[in-house]
C-alpha cells in the first residue's frame, strides 16, 4: 500500500474526504487554540484516569465557564476565530464587528450551544463605569446592501474588571450555521450605563482583532454530531484494507504457536505529514490483535464460551475453522484539530483503540 494510498485511507476513517488546509491566523497563542488545548488535556485526564465525562466545568486561563455543559461520546466542540476581516460590511468604528465562519461545519453535526467569548481589559475612559455590553446578530436583507440588527445577549459589567466574559449566544450560531449566506456576524456596542453614551470597545476595555493573540475573541460551539465515525461506505471499505494490511504484514513475523494476544501499532501523525493541521496529540498507539486461538483455549485469552465449544469442535471436525483473534474492548480516541477556516475542533472517535483482545 503506497504512502498516499494510506494516507487517503486514514482520511477515511476520520470522517474527512480530504486533508484540512487551515488557513494562515492562528497564532499559537491564539486564544481559541489554548482554550481547545485546555478541554483536550482535561478530557484526555479523565479518560486515563477512567472518568465518564459526563459533565465538566471547561477551564480556559483559571477562568470557569459558568455553564456545565453535557459531553458524550458524539459531541464535538469547535472554537471558532474570528474572521471579520471577510465581511464586505462593517459597523461604525467605535463598534465591534465579529464573524464565525460555519462553511466547515458538517451539515449532520446539531448546534447544541454556543458561548461567545470576550476579553475585557481595565477601562481607559473610567474605572467607575458601568458598562452595558449588548451583542446584536447581524442579518442580510433582501437588498444585500442592507442589514437589520436582532438583540441577541447583553450584560453589565465594571469598567474596572478584567478577565473573560462569556454570553450565551446559541440562537445567533444556530441562524449563521442554518442560514450561512445570510449571516453576516455579530455586532458588539457598548454604552455607558450613567450617562447613556455610546463607548468605543476598545476604549471600555473590549479586546478586539488588534489586541494579544491570547485574548482576541472567539466562539465556542458545542454539537451534537450525528455523523458516524464510519460516514461512508468508501470508509468502511477503508477499514476492511487497512485490517487486511495489518494481517499480512503481521503474518510473516509472527511465531505460528504465538497466542492471541494485542500487539503494538503506533500513527504517526508527523510521519504522514499531518502536523501542518493536526494539533494533539502527535500519534497514538491502535494496537491490532494477532495470533492463535488452539485448543486449549486458557483463561488469559478472554475467549468467549461460543469460541471454546467451536475450538473443541474444530479438533473433532478440522473443517470448522478455528476462533478468531479479535477486539473485545475498544476505547475512544480524541483528536484537536484545525479546519480550513482556522477554527479549532475537538472531536472523539468510537472505537479506535484496542484495550483487549480475545478468541471469537
Amino acid at each position: 500500500m503506497s504512502q498516499t494510498a494510506m494516507e487517503q485511507r486514514m482520511l477515511n476513517l476520520l470522517g474527512l474526504q480530504q486533508k484540512p488546509n487551515p488557513i494562515k491566523m492562528n497564532a499559537e497563542e491564539n486564544s481559541a487554540r489554548l482554550y481547545m488545548l485546555g478541554v483536550y488535556e482535561k478530557m484526555r485526564s479523565d479518560y486515563e484516569d477512567g472518568i465518564e465525562p459526563r459533565r465538566h466545568y471547561l477551564a480556559f486561563n483559571s477562568t470557569l465557564i459558568p455553564d456545565i455543559h453535557e459531553i458524550n461520546d458524539n459531541d464535538l466542540i469547535i472554537s471558532f476565530v474570528n474572521q471579520a476581516g471577510q465581511l464586505p460590511l462593517s459597523g461604525e468604528k467605535r463598534d465591534l464587528v465579529l464573524y464565525f465562519n460555519f462553511s466547515d461545519v458538517s451539515s449532520q453535526a446539531m448546534l447544541t450551544a454556543a458561548e461567545l467569548n470576550l476579553y475585557k481589559q481595565p477601562s481607559r475612559v473610567s474605572n467607575e463605569a458601568i458598562y452595558l455590553i449588548e451583542v446584536f446578530r447581524m442579518k442580510r436583507e433582501n437588498d444585500t446592501e442592507c442589514k437589520s440588527l436582532q438583540p441577541e445577549v447583553n450584560m453589565t459589567v465594571p469598567g474596572d474588571y478584567e478577565g473573560w466574559l462569556s454570553m450565551q449566544i446559541t440562537n445567533a450560531a444556530r441562524y449563521g450555521n442554518d442560514f450561512r449566506t445570510e449571516n453576516l456576524g455579530l455586532y458588539i456596542r457598548v454604552t455607558d450605563v450613567k450617562t447613556g453614551s455610546n463607548v468605543d470597545s476598545s476604549k471600555s476595555g473590549i479586546v478586539g482583532d488588534e489586541g494579544p493573540d491570547n485574548q482576541q475573541p472567539f466562539m465556542t460551539g458545542m454539537f451534537n454530531n450525528e455523523e458516524q465515525v464510519w460516514p461512508t461506505f468508501a470508509a468502511k471499505e477503508a477499514q476492511t484494507m487497512l485490517e487486511q494490511e495489518i494481517v499480512r504484514k503481521s503474518a510473516g513475523q509472527q511465531n505460528e504457536s504465538q497466542i492471541c494476544q494485542r500487539n503494538e501499532l503506533y500513527v504517526d501523525f508527523k510521519s504522514l505529514g499531518w502536523k501542518s493541521w493536526i494539533i494533539a496529540p502527535d500519534g497514538y498507539n491502535a494496537f491490532y490483535c494477532s495470533g492463535e486461538c488452539s485448543f486449549p483455549l486458557t483463561e488469559h485469552m478472554n475467549a468467549t464460551l461460543h469460541a471454546i465449544v467451536q475450538s473443541i469442535v474444530h479438533g473433532i471436525k478440522p473443517e470448522i475453522p478455528n476462533p478468531c483473534c479479535a477486539p473485545t474492548k475498544l476505547s475512544n480516541n480524541q483528536l484537536l484539530y484545525k479546519d480550513n477556516q482556522g477554527n479549532v475542533v475537538y472531536k472523539i472517535y468510537k472505537g479506535m483503540v484496542v484495550d483487549m483482545c480475545g478468541c471469537l
